[in-house]
């Protein structure tokens, strides 16, 4: 029996790593998207600077 308690450790452990992995892309992509979509917005904003200079000229 000690040798199904260390298979079965073995196997929480690879599927806590694989839990983790995903997490971290999780992750990452959450902040990418955060930084795509702030530079998007700030590429609007300017924009409508732009627009609003180009009506009071």
């Amino acid at each position: 029996s000690e040798a199904i308690e260390f298979r079965v450790e073995q196997h929480e452990e690879k599927i806590g790593h694989r839990l983790e992995e995903f997490r971290k892309r999780v992750e990452e992509a959450r902040i990418a998207r955060e930084i795509r979509d702030a530079g998007k917005a700030k590429r609007e904003a300017a924009k409508a600077s732009r627009v609003r200079k180009a009506v009071k000229a």
